[in-house]
Formats: C-alpha cells, structure tokens, sequence
C-alpha cells in the first residue's frame, strides 16, 4: 500500500513507564527499547529516564 509520498519511517521504539506515588512525589522510571529502519547501524538500543513532579 502506498500514500504516493516518500515517506519512510526512520526508526521505531518501544516504551515502559512506572509511576509510584508517594506523599506529594510521584516518581516515574521508563525504560524505551530503540531501533533505527534505516542507516549502517540497525542495532537494537535501551536506555532507561525518570521524571520526578511534586503536586501541590
């Protein structure tokens, strides 16, 4: 199937998040799993963030 653009997707990921509250913190660790589609390098990547909010 195609749109008649030249449109091709560059890479794909995939991504989990955790949200743990306590008190007026909430702490959220992810880990995303990456690949680039496209270029030399196709491996697949993880890497692992956290976002800390405070809710007044």
């Amino acid at each position: 199937m195609s749109d008649g653009s030249a449109f091709k997707p560059r890479a794909v990921d995939l991504g989990v998040r955790v949200s743990y509250i306590i008190g007026k913190f909430a702490i959220s660790p992810s880990f995303t799993l990456f690949k680039m589609l496209q270029g030399p390098d196709t491996s697949v990547a993880g890497y692992f963030t956290a976002n800390v909010s405070v809710t007044f």
